[in-house]
């Protein structure tokens, strides 16, 4: 077994949660989810309108937020809905999940051979809430949580990275936080800088640093929302930009808010 290959989780939260009021509304529709969300009602009822679908679930449904999404949510109960959900992203290097893109969906409780999915839901839900050993046991059925509901959701493959630019994707995945120059990943890809960077933004859609910068920014996003102790200032400088005047910037570009707006939502 390589195991440079195993999925690495880059963030992790499971929890449960419960809303306050019999009718909430999530408006996340100008700004695109950064990590995927596994969730299970407990009690109420939900409509969300996105991107890749539209869903109306009740009490014991159970669907798939994926990474990228952006979407309207509606959460209705009495006295207030009552949820469980697991937020997660893998490092970019050893991403399953990366060439494949999923949409917004239910999620059906299906066998997996051991547990149920709703059985792997619950133990992680309870085990991530105490110390010690149990989270071991936590991270082993959140594996068996992804090997059962992705196999299972609904996909389509994305087009593959061009072998031409490849290495400088990696690169820029790897090391977004570091300086980075078009001229470092042409030699890197053995191209000229003009053939580099028309290569590049034919393949991947944009320009090599407005790439860097939106994997800098998805993974800043992440930052704000795990750590709210950490400044803004702190942020920035972690995912390597030059100052936080241009990080808010940058930030503002790809997201459509500011960094401390996007810390102040709730994501749950």
């Amino acid at each position: 077994m390589d195991m440079h290959n195993i999925p690495v989780p880059l963030y992790f939260k499971a929890e449960k949660y419960h809303r306050q009021s019999k009718l909430e509304i999530d408006d996340f529709s100008k700004l695109p989810r950064p990590f995927y969300t596994i969730c299970r009602i407990h009690d109420g009822t939900l409509f969300m309108d996105g991107k890749t679908g539209t869903l109306r679930l009740k009490s014991g449904d159970m669907f798939l937020l994926p990474m990228g999404e952006t979407y309207v949510a509606q959460w209705r109960g009495n006295p207030g809905a009552v949820f469980s959900s697991i937020h997660f992203t893998f490092a970019p290097q050893n991403d399953p999940l990366r060439f494949r893109t999923y949409p917004l969906q239910q999620i059906e409780c299906v066998d997996t051979g051991k547990e149920n999915i709703e059985d792997l839901f619950s133990g992680i839900i309870q085990h991530c809430a105490k110390n010690g050993f149990e989270v071991f046991d936590a991270v082993a059925k959140f594996y068996a949580l992804c090997h059962a509901v992705f196999t299972a959701a609904d996909f389509e493959m994305a087009r593959p990275i061009d072998e031409s630019v490849r290495a400088a994707v990696t690169y820029i995945e790897q090391n977004f936080n570091r300086p980075i120059t078009v001229g470092m990943l042409a030699k890197l890809c053995n191209f000229s800088e003009s053939r580099f960077y028309y290569l590049f933004k034919h393949n991947m859609g944009m320009p090599p640093m407005e790439y860097k910068n939106k994997i800098a920014v998805r993974r800043s996003m992440q930052y704000l929302i795990e750590n709210p102790a950490v400044t803004i200032e702190e942020v920035s400088a972690k995912c390597g930009f030059c100052n936080s005047s241009y990080f808010r910037k940058v930030f503002f570009h790809v997201t459509g808010t500011t960094p401390s707006a996007c810390r102040r939502l709730s994501w749950d």
